[in-house]
This record gives structure tokens, sequence and C-alpha cells, in this order.
């Protein structure tokens, strides 16, 4: 950790980790209600 930039460098990696793990959980629920509305052939979702 620098003088300079402080924890930036960490935060940002957080940033990032928690906006890649929301983006992927949003997808896991688009694909459960499209399982759960019967088009199950449309993405495999694992159980």
């Amino acid at each position: 950790m620098s003088a300079r930039n402080g924890d930036k460098a960490r935060f940002h990696r957080l940033r990032k980790r928690r906006t890649l793990q929301r983006v992927t959980i949003q997808a896991y629920r688009k694909a459960l209600v499209v399982v759960k509305s019967g088009a199950e052939s449309a993405i495999a979702v694992p159980k």
C-alpha cells in the first residue's frame, strides 16, 4: 500500500468483485424465472 494511493487498489478490487457478484446473481435469477415459467430448454440451471 503506497502513501499516495492508500487503499484505492484494494477498494477498487472489492468493488469490481461485488459488481460481478451482483450481475451473476441477477443472471441466475432471470434464468430461474425462465425455468419456472415452463421454458426449461432455454437455459440450463444447475440444481
